[in-house]
């Protein structure tokens, strides 16, 4: 299979958000599918902000994300939290307003069957790309990345 740029939103906030996002890259990378992972392909803004002013670390943050979302064909998201993260439900916007393909993964037990915010439902194909476990999101993956490669033929 072609490798098919999938970005990967979500919380990065907790050091389990972000091992998620890492196990989830790593299995879909298994399947085929090139991650663009901002904490991993562009590292911590706490970090950059340490060699840099705040001022340009934030700007080479945002841009690095933009960038990797306009490279992408789809976008996984991670869903988890008492409400969706904020900096994930712009990714997901900009992926909307694009065209791209959105699967959300909610593993979050005291979540799961109960309604998101409609916007990010809507994001998601009206709820029907919203998963549940990583092996169903990574398989949904794989049929979108193929989807995306026949379509652009």
């Amino acid at each position: 299979m072609n490798q098919i740029g999938v970005y990967l939103a979500g919380p990065l906030f907790s050091e389990q958000d972000r091992e998620l996002l890492v196990r989830i890259s790593s299995r879909m990378e298994e399947a085929g599918l090139a991650c663009f992972v901002p904490h991993r392909e562009v590292g911590d803004l706490s970090e950059i902000a340490k060699q840099h002013t705040e001022r340009i670390a934030r700007q080479f943050v945002f841009e690095s994300d933009i960038n990797g979302l306009k490279e992408c064909a789809l976008v996984c998201a991670l869903l988890d939290g008492t409400d969706v993260d904020s900096g994930t439900a712009a990714e997901m916007g900009i992926a909307f307003a694009t065209g791209k393909p959105i699967l959300g993964l909610c593993t979050d037990l005291r979540r799961r069957g109960k309604t998101v915010n409609n916007v990010i439902w809507g994001f998601c194909d009206s709820g029907s790309k919203i998963y549940e476990t990583v092996d169903d999101l990574v398989a949904a993956a794989v049929l979108a990345a193929n989807e995306t490669m026949q379509n652009s033929r």
